[in-house]
Formats: structure tokens, C-alpha cells, sequence
């Protein structure tokens, strides 16, 4: 799932044309154009600032206008499945008890991500 922010309002006149940038606006990818801005926008964020920890979003409005909205972005989430083992005793009438392993998986979940717009 890609990275997402969400932009619940903007100033100036539309259509407004959207790009996702690095910290130091260096690089600018342009995610939306043209865009009649709703009350709120959900924008996908490109590769490779969908691993940024923080990205910029340069707005541009109709009469040429440019705002930049800060957006400092979460890591990704990531699940990993860690191995537990159990022991089964096993009793077998006149033998010793057999204890045979078993694996259990237990997911273990990091933070979802959040976008919040500084």
C-alpha cells in the first residue's frame, strides 16, 4: 500500500496542481493537477519519497500561487512472524513420554503509519 496524506484544507483558487517533495525541495514529483480541491484530499505519495520520514507538499493555485505544507510521515509498517515452540508430551502405554515439538507463529505487528501535517 503506498504511502498517503491527507490535505483537509487549502487556500487559494483553484484547480490546484499538487507535488510531493524531498525536505529540501530539491526534488518535485507531481502527484495531482488540476484538482478542484474537496474538504479533504487523500494523495498517494511516489517512490522514492514514500520512504521519506518527512516529505513537503508544494501546492500550486490557479493565479500561480505556491504554499508548501510540511507533512512529517511514520515508517511503514511491517509485520513479522516469530516462531514459537511448544512442547506436546505424547504418552505411549508402557514406554517413557515422547515430547515432540510443535511451531506456533505469532505475528507481531509495528506502529501503522500516520501523516501529520505540521
Amino acid at each position: 500500500m503506498p504511502k498517503q496524506i491527507t490535505i483537509t484544507s487549502i487556500s487559494g483558487n483553484s484547480p490546484f496542481d499538487f507535488y510531493a517533495c524531498d525536505i529540501t525541495n530539491t526534488y518535485c514529483f507531481l502527484i495531482a493537477s488540476s484538482v478542484v480541491a474537496p474538504p479533504v484530499l487523500v494523495l498517494d505519495i511516489p517512490p522514492p519519497l514514500d520512504v521519506a520520514s518527512v516529505v513537503n507538499v508544494k501546492v500550486i493555485d490557479s493565479s500561480g500561487c505556491t504554499e508548501f505544507i510540511n507533512y512529517s510521515c511514520s515508517p511503514t509498517p511491517t509485520t513479522t512472524a516469530t516462531p514459537t515452540v511448544t512442547p506436546t508430551i505424547t504418552v505411549t502405554p508402557g514406554l517413557s513420554p515422547t515430547v515432540t515439538p510443535s511451531v506456533t507463529v505469532t505475528p507481531t505487528i509495528t506502529p501503522t503509519p500516520t501523516v501529520t501535517a505540521t
